[in-house]
């Protein structure tokens, strides 16, 4: 208590102190002016006179201002005066010098602002934690060798069962798409699947109404029938915001839900990366999906399974307790009827948690992990180019002050002091970039999770600034005022008073071959070198992929993807395909239409339907050697998508109904499986889940991208669409042939100009044919580029920071150069009346730029190379070590080099020399 006390005396003394400052102030002057008399009478009594006393004592005392100052110093609170009054001294100059003071921070800010808006996104993505009660307690199932596993419905129900003796809550998720539209142009939201212990066991409450519970979580729904729990975004956008939301109908792919709660504007789900509209108990999918339904299906893996541990329990005892409950719950969900292969594989993995209440556990963090580090590590390199370029426009302030530093040594201020004001100078501008930084970063950031942006749906990252972001652009301040401020800190406090004062107002000249600027310049240079290699093999990586030739004609090509739900989703196979050969020749007959064919799956869409060839077919090959792409299509869909057929013949009516199915394949098929020196045409091949079916090759056409444009072309095989109709699923699961009613697709080619013109008649005409179908809508382009969007976001940011950097090492260089010149100055204006040509004096100027280039290119160029090797995963279409980017990244920064220099010397070298040599 003795110590509190005493800390709360001295705080008092010193809020006295600065509240009563000209009371202290005079009290001070009278102590030393009789600290002053009181030595004055001791020299007389030691028999000096008065006036020789007062000299004595004067000498003696020394400068009573400096002693003044030195006192109040020590006194309580002194330092916060000192602070405040340095603080006061920095804003006059910045006053005085405004366009140095916008510069500076305009600068930093930029720099502090990228590298905080890519830590911002990374931040949100790994570290921050999930918006839930106790996240750290959360954890989520998985296998000791296959951490990215899903679950089936009856695994999860037997976890249900028993998670109450070992932990404190469990839930099972899974991301969907509803439709919301009645007809008509598709509207989909983020829809969520999830068990009646969701909400419970993360601990969130509603804003408005109540969330579903176990007992809305039944087969076919519960007792109140179709419930939904709406977020707070969507409520804000469908509903507008109104209390009355609770209790309105909500129709979700064609069935009526009832809205009984929404959650708090806080919560986004249970993972990073993507947030949810509308959350739906997992027993209604029986309801929505019917016949399309994963309930009671073993072998279809899609439900997350997370679990609360219990207070002060760890994830290896949480662990353990899951495989002492692995064998019965192996037992209980085997598939009847299983073979002995299959139950040897079945969960025959070791159960294990991991952690899942951060984004470190999320999709979103694996899948862009390398693209979020190389923006971070571009980023701090512009934030180092920065500092540097700051670093060199205070030392050019530093020489232009050197009379006002010598003048302040010489009145009596220490080098400490002259140096505490330069670094407090760079404090005040790194805090005002800081602060202007995070104003823009709060603008990029968004910018940047659009980038981010899945095909198979929008990215969502909470981005709102918290304490992390807060401190790390405080610790970019601090690094940034150490960085850019200690040079000029070093320089003012070894300042010669005697020297600068004897130049009389004149600017010094230059002291030697190697200056602090020089020098720091040069490390600029060899930085911008590498933002700039980076930021061209990036755009080359997109312009590749961009330019690439996918095998298809993306320019003339809409994409129509009906769905059907309720009764006209729960139709048979036939019936639906009936059904859209009717849409593909009503389609077909509409006006600026040339070409329309309906297919599953879509070049280059998140869908993939594979199949595996028979052993036979290709011998020697392993399972994932001999996996093809298959796609069905009906008539006319290689003329849709532009698609060149190289031999053979296209599908015809005939093929529906012929003995023998048939197959089209692509020229990485035909190179793969179909060797030995005889035409493709009439070969055969099987796959392995089809035994008794051998398809015979009919027509081979060029490869199409279908997986990424980034893969190899893999082997494909196109079947006629209508043979679907008689194949059943396999092991409860789809074939190959037989995908969910609401993924057909209609491509339609248009015959001139934007395909998207053609969008509403043919939403017209599907409607027409059945009008409780909606319609997704899209190009075929605007799907390509969908897949190259963190490309592009990549190339993007990357270019714009290397701008930066080249923008801030040309006026670098002009800066160093300018004051160079000004240096110099005199013995310029001397060397041009004795004759020397302004073109010599120029060339002069431009070398000395040149040198700096040169040796910051040479400094920069094997940090290019590793840099290069380091984002070679990212890269496509282009080497780490690429010749040509990197001498195009030299060159530019040469010419940046030399425009800088010559804007420097012109005006310099167009200077009066009698003039100059008169003001000397």
């Amino acid at each position: 208590m003795a110590f509190d006390l005493g800390w709360c005396a001295r705080i008092r003394t010193v809020v006295r102190s600065l509240l009563r400052r000209e009371r202290v102030d005079r009290d001070l002057d009278r102590e030393l002016a009789g600290h002053f008399e009181l030595l004055v009478d001791q020299k007389i009594a030691a028999g000096m006179s008065p006036r020789e006393a007062r000299c004595a004592a004067r000498r003696e005392f020394g400068d009573v201002r400096r002693v003044t100052e030195q006192v109040r110093d020590v006194l309580p609170g002194g330092w916060i005066e000192r602070t405040a009054g340095d603080v006061r001294r920095c804003l006059r100059s910045f006053v005085r010098d405004p366009l140095f003071a916008a510069v500076t921070v305009l600068t930093l800010g930029l720099g502090i602002g990228a590298t905080t808006a890519v830590f911002t996104l990374v931040s949100s993505s790994v570290l921050r934690p999930l918006p839930v009660e106790e996240p750290d307690r959360l954890a989520r199932l998985a296998l000791a060798d296959r951490p990215e596993r899903k679950w089936p419905y009856p695994i999860w129900k037997e976890i249900d069962r028993r998670f109450d003796d070992g932990f404190d809550g469990a839930f099972a998720s899974a991301r969907t798409v509803f439709d919301v539209a009645a007809s008509g142009e598709s509207r989909f939201v983020e829809g969520l699947w999830a068990s009646g212990g969701f909400f419970e066991t993360l601990g969130v409450q509603p804003l408005l109404g109540r969330v579903f519970t176990a007992a809305d979580d039944r087969p076919g729904c519960g007792p109140n029938g179709p419930v939904a729990v709406i977020s707070h975004r969507f409520w804000r956008e469908h509903f507008g915001g109104g209390a009355d939301a609770v209790g309105r109908p909500l129709p979700l792919n064609g069935v009526p839900f009832t809205v009984i709660g929404v959650t708090p504007p806080g919560f986004f789900g249970p993972a990073v990366g993507r947030s949810f509209d509308a959350a739906v108990p997992l027993g209604c999918q029986v309801l929505v999906l019917a016949d399309r339904s994963r309930f009671g299906r073993p072998g279809n893996n899609w439900l997350h399974v997370t679990l609360r541990l219990q207070p002060g329990q760890s994830l290896a005892h949480g662990t353990a307790t899951l495989r002492t409950w692995q064998p019965a719950i192996r037992k209980a969900t085997m598939p009847p009827g299983t073979g002995a292969a299959g139950r040897e594989r079945w969960l025959n993995g070791p159960m294990t948690l991991l952690p899942a209440g951060d984004g470190g556990a999320s999709t979103l963090w694996r899948r862009h992990r390398t693209s979020l580090l190389a923006l971070l590590a571009i980023a701090g390199l512009l934030l180092v180019v920065t500092c540097a370029n700051v670093a060199n426009l205070m030392l050019a302030r530093g020489v232009a002050r050197r009379q006002e530093v010598a003048l302040r040594v010489a009145l009596g201020a220490t080098r400490w002091q002259v140096a505490r004001l330069v670094l407090l100078e760079g404090a005040l501008l790194a805090a005002a970039g800081g602060a202007v930084g995070l104003f823009a970063a709060s603008w990029v950031t968004p910018l940047l999770v659009l980038g981010l942006s899945q095909r198979a749906g929008e990215v969502f990252v909470d981005v709102s600034p918290d304490w992390r972001v807060a401190l790390f652009s405080l610790l970019a301040a601090a690094g940034a005022t150490l960085a850019f401020a200690a040079a000029p800190a070093v320089r003012a406090g070894r300042a010669d008073p005697r020297a600068a004062l004897a130049e009389q107002g004149r600017l010094p000249r230059s002291g030697g071959r190697v200056s602090p600027d020089r020098a720091i310049l040069v490390g600029q240079v060899a930085v911008s070198l590498v933002l700039v290699a980076a930021a061209g093999l990036f755009a080359r990586t997109f312009t590749t992929l961009a330019g690439l030739d996918a095998g298809f004609d993306r320019e003339r090509v809409l994409l129509v993807t009906p769905h059907a739900f309720g009764a006209t989703a729960a139709a048979s196979g036939a019936d639906r395909l009936r059904r859209y050969e009717r849409i593909r020749e009503a389609v077909g007959r509409l006006p600026g239409v040339s070409h329309a064919a309906v297919s599953f799956p879509t070049p280059l869409s998140p869908d993939a339907w594979n199949g595996i060839l028979d052993g036979g077919d290709a011998p020697g090959l392993t399972q994932p050697e001999r996996r093809v792409t298959s796609t069905m299509v009906s008539p006319d869909w290689f003329a849709t998508y532009g698609v060149s057929l190289l031999r053979g013949r296209d599908f015809h009516a005939g093929d529906l109904t012929a003995d023998r199915p048939v197959a089209m394949v692509n020229e990485a098929f035909v190179r793969r499986f179909l060797t030995g020196g005889r035409d493709a045409l009439g070969r055969t091949f099987g796959l392995l889940h089809e035994p008794d079916r051998r398809y015979v090759v009919v027509g081979v056409v060029e490869d199409v991208a279908y997986a990424s444009l980034r893969d190899s072309v893999r082997p494909a095989m196109y079947v006629p669409l209508g043979r679907a109709g008689d194949l059943t699923p396999i092991n409860g699961a789809f074939s190959i042939y037989s995908p969910p009613s609401g993924r057909w697709t209609v491509a339609v080619r248009a015959e001139r100009g934007d395909p998207a013109a053609l969008a509403g008649g043919v939403v017209a005409a599907i409607q027409e044919i059945d009008q409780t179908l909606t319609s997704e809508v899209r190009t075929l382009a605007a799907q390509v580029d969908g897949t190259l969007r963190q490309e592009r976001l990549t190339a993007i940011v990357a270019g714009l920071f290397g701008g930066l950097a080249l923008l801030l090492a040309a006026v670098g260089l002009y800066g160093v150069t300018l004051l160079a010149l000004r240096r110099q100055r005199v013995e310029i204006g001397l060397r041009m009346a004795l004759g020397a040509t302004r073109g010599r004096v120029l060339g002069g100027a431009l070398l000395r730029v040149g040198v700096l280039v040169v040796a910051g290119v040479a400094l920069g160029a094997p940090a290019s190379l590793a840099v290069g090797r380091a984002l070679g995963t990212l890269l496509h279409g282009v080497e780490p070590h690429d010749p040509a980017t990197l001498a195009a990244a030299a060159g530019v920064l040469v010419l940046a080099g030399v425009g800088a220099g010559l804007a420097a010397a012109v005006p310099a070298v167009r200077m009066n020399p009698s003039r100059v040599l008169r003001e000397g």
